[in-house]
């Protein structure tokens, strides 16, 4: 992808100090080059906290999102800003109206003339030369993309004034990124929302700003695009947003089908390669019910069964928890690990750390062929080793 001219803000005489707003469109990622002088038309001894020094006048900057929902406070008298979408690191000259630039690349020029001549021509030009009125000093600001590497430069620039340039090379764009769930041929809930995970890879360490979706039953012609609703849509969707993840609402997809997915991923205005498409089944998920648990006075090793059902194939695996009553199954108190086959019963092992008189839950959950698991279903039980006497009026 070529850099490309966000916009900028022409440079005006004003006060230390005064806010300035990006120009439209600027995101994290680009590039922000900043212009400064003094009130007597040099150079500043230093730039704002943060900024990178190009040449004399010249500040540069890759924005954060931080920085883009901020204004900019202008820390000397006259403020240029100019912002650049798809620009790699610049590269610096000073006293040279013309430099080389790389195919796909940028160029940008700061000019500051004494005694009122115009640094350069109109031609590139971004706004009006700016006098500053007190000190007879002309300060202007050109721009310049190349389709083709070549020289750009200034027409008609006064070889009196004092130049400062930066090249910009169009920035290498993210990797492909690696797609992580479904995992190829796997299995999910058809009657649920499917949930798609990835991975942004930067070339540069940068993050993802955006990311395109796409889903399609295998031997389809075409694409359906995940909206950042959960919907799908014929045309391509661009959702602005860090997340590697997007959910496609349920009932959507066709049950029983193979379907495949893709997504490539945004930084910095420039997009990646989608990646090479994983596949998954939506198909109906097992299912357990009637968990009930034997826990007689004074039996520490508790009885828990169920009855489950597969929605396709048959019953492979199951895994049962222990909580508190208030509990859930990601804090667990006791845990089975995954047991392989179709069980309907389980016995939990003695514990020293039972409370006597305590409520507990019992969770249970079990897999189908193709690895799909139910939802956890709990049933509720006490441990007591110590009869409780008849409470007397």
């Amino acid at each position: 992808m070529s850099v490309s001219q966000r916009g900028y803000v022409a440079l005006s005489q004003g006060a230390v100090g005064r806010s300035i707003s990006w120009p439209a469109g600027t995101a994290a990622g680009d590039v922000a080059v900043l212009v400064l002088t003094d009130s007597d038309g040099r150079a500043p001894a230093s730039g704002p906290s943060g900024w990178t020094f190009g040449r004399r006048y010249v500040w540069w900057r890759v924005l954060t999102a931080a920085d883009v929902a901020a204004a900019l406070s202008a820390p000397a008298v006259v403020v240029g800003v100019v912002v650049w979408a798809g620009a790699g690191v610049p590269s610096s000259s000073t006293r040279q109206s013309s430099v080389s630039v790389p195919a796909g690349g940028a160029a940008f020029f700061a000019g500051v003339e004494w005694w009122g001549n115009n640094p350069g021509g109109a031609t590139g030009r971004l706004g009006a030369v700016l006098t500053l009125s007190a000190i007879d000093v002309a300060v202007g600001m050109w721009g310049y993309t190349a389709a083709a590497a070549g020289v750009s430069g200034v027409s008609g620039a006064s070889p009196d004034a004092s130049w400062s340039g930066l090249v910009f090379p169009a920035l290498a764009g993210p990797a492909v990124p690696t797609l992580v769930s479904p995992t190829s041929g796997q299995q999910v809930a058809s009657a649920a929302a499917v949930a798609l995970q990835w991975v942004h890879n930067s070339t540069v360490g940068g993050v993802q700003t955006a990311y395109r979706a796409q889903v399609r039953a295998v031997g389809a012609g075409s694409w359906s695009y995940v909206a950042a609703d959960g919907t799908l849509n014929a045309s391509v969707q661009t959702v602005t947003s860090a997340a590697g993840s997007a959910s496609i609402n349920a009932g959507l997809l066709t049950a029983g089908a193979s379907h495949e997915w893709s997504v490539s991923t945004q930084e910095a205005g420039v997009w990646s390669a989608a990646a090479a498409v994983g596949t998954f089944v939506p198909v109906a998920s097992p299912s357990v019910s009637s968990v009930s648990v034997s826990s007689p006075l004074g039996t520490l090793a508790p009885a828990v069964s169920w009855s489950a059902a597969a929605g396709v194939g048959g019953l492979t695996a199951f895994q049962v928890l222990v909580t508190l009553s208030g509990g859930s199954p990601d804090a667990p108190l006791y845990d089975s690990g995954v047991q392989v086959g179709a069980g309907s019963a389980w016995t939990v092992p003695a514990r020293s750390d039972w409370t006597n008189g305590g409520s507990y839950k019992a969770w249970v959950r079990v897999a189908q062929a193709g690895g799909l698991w139910s939802p956890w279903v709990s049933g509720s039980f006490t441990v007591s080793w110590t009869a409780r006497l008849p409470r007397h009026r």
